[in-house]
């Protein structure tokens, strides 16, 4: 079963050491806006050699690549835009 299933999705395994960043502000109680970061590096074994791909050790190529993703957000509070029961 396993052997079929690195084979079908070329992985066997992934280590990633991640880090996430977040600020952000409420503008008005019911909009706000989000500057995340989030990234950094992902470790794994693929199957076949590709552009990360590096030494082959009893059939599989150790990759290692870095990743980041940057990104805004516009948030918008649903709570605040129903009247409250009490």
């Amino acid at each position: 079963m396993k052997a079929n299933l690195i084979t079908r999705h070329r992985w066997a395994t992934v280590s990633l050491l991640q880090l996430d960043v977040s600020l952000g502000k409420w503008i008005t109680p019911s909009y706000g806006v989000r500057l995340q970061y989030s990234g950094l590096k992902a470790k794994g074994l693929t199957d076949a050699s590709g552009m990360y791909a590096k030494g082959a050790h009893r059939g599989y190529y150790k990759e290692e690549f870095n990743v980041s993703n940057l990104h805004a957000d516009f948030m918008w509070n649903l709570v605040e835009r129903f009247p409250r029961i009490q």
